[in-house]
């Protein structure tokens, strides 16, 4: 399983999906002959995916090969939870952050920002729009959830963004999953847009 990936999985959650395939394969069984139209098509598409896969794979290292040298590049690899493909994938979707004014605008055009919901003197907050960009709020959350599986395997180092995310589920342990992880997410792009303004490591 370690060799097909190329992210860095704790021994115990490679432990846990070997014991995942280990049981499906037990269960499963076979209700064609291997000469059956269904295992032609299955063979074909599954080699179609793998080529599919060569392709995204071969976009991605010529894309880094023009972003290298961008200073946002290592801006963006210096966060946890950011490697080559994933920096490479966020200055396409995201551009150049320096054209925001504001974090307010780029979580906009990210799509999570915040609605609002008034009724009187009360006003309380709404789900995210969704109205922005779907592929880079998915690259965000995928961040998120790479810190996350880094600190809980024993591989992440001590951040800010991790311990803000840590203190944030602890002490709001009664809301939706979710809403944490957008604040995280809103915290990254947070992070993101000082470094690059401030163009600091």
């Amino acid at each position: 399983i370690n060799g097909l990936t190329n992210k860095n999985i704790g021994q115990k959650q490679l432990l846990n999906y070997a014991k995942k395939l280990y049981k499906a394969a037990s269960l499963a069984y076979s209700e064609v002959s291997k000469e059956s139209d269904t295992v032609m098509q299955v063979s074909y598409w599954a080699k179609r995916t793998a080529e599919i896969q060569d392709l995204q794979n071969a976009q991605i290292n010529k894309m880094h090969s023009i972003v290298r040298d961008y200073p946002e590049y290592k801006h963006f690899l210096s966060l946890p939870g950011v490697g080559q493909n994933t920096a490479v994938r966020l200055i396409a979707e995201l551009g150049d952050l320096r054209r925001f004014s504001s974090v307010r605008k780029l979580n906009a055009y990210v799509g999570i920002g915040h609605g609002k919901r008034s009724s009187g003197m009360i006003t309380n907050p709404e789900k995210i729009t969704h109205t922005g960009n779907a592929h880079a709020r998915r690259l965000i959350f995928n961040v998120v959830a790479n810190m996350r599986k880094a600190w809980r395997s024993g591989l992440g180092k001590p951040n800010h963004l991790m311990e803000y995310d840590k203190k944030r589920r602890s002490e709001n342990s009664k809301l939706a999953s979710k809403i944490n992880t957008v604040a995280t997410m809103d915290r990254v792009l947070r992070t993101l847009f000082n470094l690059v303004k401030l163009n600091q490591d």
